[in-house]
Parts: C-alpha cells; sequence; structure tokens
C-alpha cells in the first residue's frame, strides 16, 4: 500500500504511534494540570518527545531518501528541545531556583544550535553525545540526590530506573545487540517518561508542601534523627550532625550509641519517651532534651524510630542561674530570720538567767541561804536550757542542701543527727515522687526551718519518745504533718502565754502562702500540719 508513492505501510510503524499517543496524552495531563509546580516544563519535554515518535514513525513510512532525510532532520530538531527540557525539569527539582535560569536555560540551547549548524557529516554522532552527556549529568545528580536526601529516595530511585533502563535500551539498540525492524527505542522514551510521570504526579516532587517540610527540617534548631528498626540512622537534618558535633568529612550515618544512649531510651513506650542527655565534650558541652517516637506506616505496623533532640542548654543555664538566685536570696532571708528567732529566743534566756543571778545576789547578801540555792537552781537550769538552744541554732545552722545534697537527703541526715544527740525516735514518711521532683528552693528551706522549729518545741515542751514526719503531695499543695506522743498542750493557753515558737512557725507559714494548723490536747499528743502550694 502507498500513498502518492512516498510513504509505504510497515507493521513497525504501530510501536512509534502508539509511543507518540501515550506521550501526547502526557503532554495533555500535564498542561492541563500545569498550575502543578514542575508539569509545565514537563508537559512540553512530553510534547517534544511525541514529536519526535512521530518523526521516527514517519522515518519508517517513507519511502524516498530525500522524505526520509527530512524526518531524520526533524528528529534532530525535537530531540535537542526534548532532552534540555528534561534536564532542566530534574535540575530545578533537585537544587529549586538555582539551576534553572535564563542564563543556563540560554546555554543549554546555545550547544545543540552549534551543533546544528557547524556538525556537517558527524552531526548524528554529536547529537548523541550531546544528549548521553546530559542523561549522564541529570544522572549523576539524581545519585546525589539519592544519597544525600533520604526523603526523596524513592522518586530519585524512580528516575534513576527510567533513566537507566532508556539508556540501556539505546545501547542495545546503537550497538545492534538487539536486532530487530521495530523501532524499540521508543519504548525506551515512554517507560523514561513514565517514570517521570510516576515522579512528578506521584510522589509530587515540586509540592511547595513537601518543599516547605523539607526546608523546614533543614532549618529548624531541633535535631531530627530516623533509625530504622535495626536502630541505624536513615536520615539526620543539619541540626543532629552539629550537636553530634558531626562535620562535612564524617560518614553521613554514624554509630549513634557513641552520642547517646540509647541503651535508657524505652523504643516500646506507649507515649513518647523522654531523656536528658549531654552531647559533646566538658569545652563544649550541649545539653538536649532527647524526645523518641514510634514511626507507623499506614497498616500501624512499626517501621523505624523518630529521635528529637532539643537544646535545652541555655534553658538550663538560665534556670541554674536563677536557682543561684534564688538560694543567695533566701539565705540570706534566712539568716535575718535566724538571727532575729535567735535574739528573740535566746535573749529571753540570757535576760532571765540576768534576774535569776541578781536576785541570787540579793539573796545571798540578805543571809537567805536556801532561797539562793534555789535562785542558783534556777540559773543552772536556765543554762542548760540555753546550751541547748545553741546546740539546735548550730544543728540547724549547719543542715543546708547542695544540688549535691538534695532536699529530702539534707532533711534525713538531720533527723538522724537530732535523733542521736537527743534520744528521739523521729520517723520521715515520703511519697515515692518526692524523691525526684523539687519543691522550689525558698519552700523547701521554709519546711526544713518549720521542721527543725516544731522538733525543737518537741524537745523542750513534749516530753515525747517518738516523732513522725510525715509529706503529703497533691497536684498544687505539699503538707507536712509532725505528730508527736508526748504530753500536749492547750494551744490556746500556749499562744496566750509564751507561744514564741508556734508564732515563729506561723510566721514561716505564712510567708510560703500557706497555713499553720495545731491539734493538740493535754496527755494526747500533738500534731502540726503546715500546708503550702508548689
Amino acid at each position: 500500500m502507498a500513498w502518492n508513492d512516498t510513504y509505504t505501510y510497515t507493521p513497525a510503524i504501530w510501536l512509534p504511534l502508539a509511543t507518540a499517543v501515550f506521550l501526547l496524552l502526557l503532554a495533555i495531563y500535564s498542561w492541563r494540570r500545569r498550575s502543578v509546580p514542575g508539569a509545565l516544563p514537563f508537559a512540553f519535554g512530553a510534547l517534544f518527545a511525541a514529536l519526535w515518535t512521530l518523526a521516527i514513525l514517519f522515518t519508517h513510512l517513507a519511502e524516498e531518501t530525500a522524505v526520509r532525510h527530512y524526518w531524520l532532520q526533524f528528529q534532530r530538531f525535537t530531540l535537542f528541545p526534548a532532552t534540555i527540557t528534561i534536564t532542566s525539569f530534574i535540575l530545578e527539582y533537585i537544587w529549586p531556583g538555582r539551576w534553572l535560569t535564563r542564563r543556563k536555560l540560554l546555554l543549554f540551547g546555545l550547544i545543540p544550535c552549534l551543533l546544528l549548524v557547524l556538525g556537517g557529516g558527524a552531526l548524528n554522532t554529536l547529537i548523541i553525545a550531546y544528549s548521553y552527556a546530559l542523561s549522564f549529568i541529570t544522572m549523576l545528580c539524581l545519585l546525589w540526590l539519592f544519597f544525600h536526601t533520604p526523603q526523596r529516595h524513592w522518586p530519585a530511585a524512580v528516575m534513576l530506573i527510567g533513566q537507566i533502563v532508556s539508556r540501556l535500551i539505546y545501547a542495545l539498540t546503537f550497538t545492534q545487540l538487539l536486532n530487530t525492524n521495530l523501532p524499540i527505542n521508543v519504548l525506551a522514551i515512554a517507560f523514561v517518561f513514565l517514570m517521570y510521570a510516576i515522579a512528578l504526579f506521584g510522589f509530587h516532587i515540586f509540592n511547595p508542601d513537601t518543599l516547605a517540610r523539607q526546608v523546614a527540617i533543614n532549618q529548624m534548631p531541633t535535631g531530627m534523627i530516623v533509625l530504622n528498626l535495626q536502630g541505624q540512622i536513615t536520615s539526620l537534618n543539619p541540626a543532629a550532625r552539629r550537636l553530634l558535633g558531626l562535620t562535612h568529612t564524617d560518614p553521613p550515618a554514624p554509630a549513634l550509641h557513641q552520642f547517646l544512649p540509647l541503651n535508657a531510651v524505652n523504643f516500646r513506650a506507649a507515649e513518647p519517651d523522654q531523656l536528658e542527655v549531654h552531647l559533646g565534650g566538658p569545652a563544649a558541652q550541649r545539653v538536649c532534651l532527647l524526645t523518641v517516637s514510634t514511626l507507623q506506616d499506614w497498616r500501624r505496623g512499626d517501621i523505624g524510630y523518630l529521635l528529637l533532640l532539643h537544646d535545652i542548654t541555655e534553658q538550663k543555664q538560665a534556670q541554674t542561674q536563677l536557682i543561684a538566685q534564688q538560694r543567695a536570696l533566701a539565705t540570706l532571708q534566712e539568716r535575718e530570720r535566724l538571727a532575729r528567732e535567735l535574739h528573740d529566743s535566746l535573749g529571753q534566756t540570757l535576760a532571765a538567767t540576768h534576774l535569776q543571778a541578781s536576785a541570787a545576789r540579793h539573796l545571798l547578801a540578805q543571809g537567805q541561804l536556801d532561797q539562793t540555792d534555789h535562785c542558783l537552781l534556777q540559773l543552772a537550769e536556765m543554762s542548760i536550757a540555753a546550751e541547748a538552744d545553741v546546740r539546735d541554732y548550730l544543728l540547724g545552722a549547719k543542715t543546708a542542701f547542695t544540688p549535691e545534697m538534695p532536699f529530702l537527703e539534707t532533711l534525713r541526715q538531720y533527723l538522724l543527727r537530732f535523733g542521736q544527740q537527743y534520744s528521739l525516735q523521729v520517723e520521715l514518711d515520703t511519697p515515692p515522687e518526692l524523691e525526684t521532683q523539687s519543691l522550689g528552693f525558698p519552700v523547701e528551706v521554709q519546711l526544713l526551718r518549720l521542721i527543725q522549729e516544731a522538733l525543737s518545741n518537741v524537745r523542750k515542751h513534749a516530753a515525747a519518745q517518738r516523732v513522725q514526719i510525715r509529706f503529703t503531695l497533691t497536684d498544687d499543695q505539699v503538707a507536712v504533718t509532725i505528730a508527736d506522743n508526748g504530753r500536749g498542750f492547750d494551744p490556746t493557753l500556749a499562744q496566750q502565754t509564751d507561744g514564741f515558737g508556734l508564732q515563729a512557725m506561723g510566721e514561716r507559714a505564712a510567708t510560703l502562702g500557706g497555713t499553720l494548723e495545731i491539734h493538740s490536747q493535754p496527755g494526747a499528743g500533738t500534731q502540726i500540719t503546715v500546708r503550702a502550694p508548689t
């Protein structure tokens, strides 16, 4: 069958015809979705590839040498823009906004124009060489993307497969290792464009949301590390590399156990597990909060782990500085309060001692020996009481807690020394959460002094054998109960007479914004409860 003796039907046309239809449909599909970033250059690339395939079709149909030569020339003219467009498409995906510039596009287009003008007899070889050079460049770029950007593994792999398979088919056809009368090379065109379409529309490689997420991950100050189920690093952002102290010369996936105490991490926790870790050397140590979450696929199956490193070094330093300032202020206030209490309590004792000494001297001058002996006995008892007050003061003054010896440990040591010094059984009952939870330095100082004052009152007045101290924690309050099995007293009468110790305890509780409750009666012991906000 002949058409004006120019074209003759051959079954070989169906393969390029089907490929051309596929590429035209792909170009139309991309054009209709040209609002998708990257779809417009891809549409032009598919259009030029379709024209190139049609040129191959008419080359097989042509009978006359001149007509066949025309369509061969047309193939060359359409091959260049198709190759340049797809190269620009890939480079724009890998480095958005950096490669797709007017200067580079002009350079890409200038070279094939010179080849077409100056190529001469070697034109076909030069065209193939230039196309292969561009393909080689894009393949290297995709390989770089595959190994340096784990988040883009799949789209890079899909496009690499398209590149490799298409070039393999071209090589087999060019070397005639694949000997057939059919234009098999058009299958390479269809396959590579199919892979590009899958990457563009299936993986949304130019989606601004995807790019925004990638930029956010790269720029966020929080270190992000992705592990597979075997604990091997599959991805880490620049912040993670910086916190781990990695440089560009270090391997992209170092052994993580060298930097993080992974043995202390509960990877199977239902909620994200948090752990405070220290990174870097002593000279440049960073404190980070490590958060570990499990990554799951759409079937709720575990596929890996996400580790987030929040740098809290500045917060820790500010917190340490604030605590130091609070400690300094609380220490000054406590010194003033202790000096005032010592002046009031010991001052009263010394004043009474002075009166007793004066009375004893006066009675001795009058020859009243019995009364003098009684005054001297009271004077001796007062001196013993003053000595006990001074010992209490010194014992309390020596009791100070530091970061190395926290509140509960300091309190336990004080109670042990107090019990041994005065032969008193002192029991302490605390909730487990108080072992690790701080009440705040000002609260802890005042509670310690309140307990010391209560025990001093027990020693002076209760004649008790046993004292129980119990801590109770709620969401916003701490309660401390001090109960003894002593003789007890009437709180109303005590406040009307002496009551200096109870008054001082009430002032301390008020300083905390809390309350002081006293329950006692003669012969039934005493229970004092201090409540303070936390």
